[in-house]
């Protein structure tokens, strides 16, 4: 690795650390998208929580994920930290217009799984030729 690239990757951990207030949103779950054909996937790790820890909401084009986990409660010092914990917000910009009247989520074993259909009007659409 490149001595910048190191230097910067340490700055991005020490500041990680030290915004480790519960209340500070970041940029979590990791999410992976993908495109059936007629609907869009969002799949999101949320080890730990439960379906009353997590709000999901659609505005405009966009899936929005908040969560705000229980505190881990632990009675000693962190020795090592890597895995984040406390409330967060993320925004997923969706590729098309959704319908509203359509649309599911579900979680098991730490994975949510939200299926969003598309609308009529961004499903391709066969054209026959005369």
């Amino acid at each position: 690795m490149y001595p910048v690239y190191s230097m910067i990757n340490d700055l991005v951990k020490a500041f990680d650390s030290a915004v480790s207030d519960e209340s500070v949103y970041r940029e979590r779950p990791l999410t992976n998208v993908y495109e059936k054909e007629d609907s869009i996937v969002v799949r999101a790790i949320v080890p730990g929580m439960t379906s009353e820890d997590i709000s999901l909401e659609v505005v405009d084009n966009y899936l929005v994920i908040k969560a705000e986990p229980k505190s881990e409660e632990i009675s000693g010092r962190f020795l090592r930290r890597e895995r984040a914990s406390g409330a967060f917000k993320k925004t997923v910009k969706l590729p098309y217009q959704l319908d509203r009247d359509k649309m599911s989520a579900k979680l098991t074993d730490g994975i949510l799984t939200v299926e969003l259909s598309k609308s009529e009007a961004a499903k391709p659409k066969k054209i026959e030729i005369l």
